[in-house]
């Protein structure tokens, strides 16, 4: 994937998923399902805040502007779309942005 992809060629699902991470911040995205390679706002999963309290965090916004997309953003992207349809069990965020990715599968790997 192109990692200098911009926010604003992402589909409507993808956006809401880049927006969500950057408002979370710090913590996890559990239970994302994923139909047709795009993730699913609803059902909705679950946003489980972290906080450091000797860290001053600040605010984003993300949902305001247009920017190039972190390689890491693009990377779960790719991820998303190679699951297909499925369940994504957890997706680690950190300063806004995945780092780690669990997803379930009845398959073999």
């Amino acid at each position: 994937m192109n990692n200098c992809q911009m926010k604003s060629s992402l589909d409507d699902p993808e956006r809401w998923l880049v927006e969500a991470m950057s408002k979370l911040r710090f913590g996890r995205v559990e239970g994302l399902h994923v139909k047709d390679k795009r993730p699913l706002r609803y059902p909705a999963p679950m946003f489980v805040r972290s906080r450091k309290f000797t860290k001053n965090e600040g605010t984003r916004t993300a949902e305001e502007r247009d920017f190039a997309l972190k390689a890491q953003v693009s990377w779960l992207i790719s991820e998303i779309a190679e699951v297909g349809d499925g369940i994504i069990r957890s997706v680690t965020v950190q300063d806004g942005l995945p780092v780690l990715v669990d997803w379930e599968s009845r398959t073999e790997l």
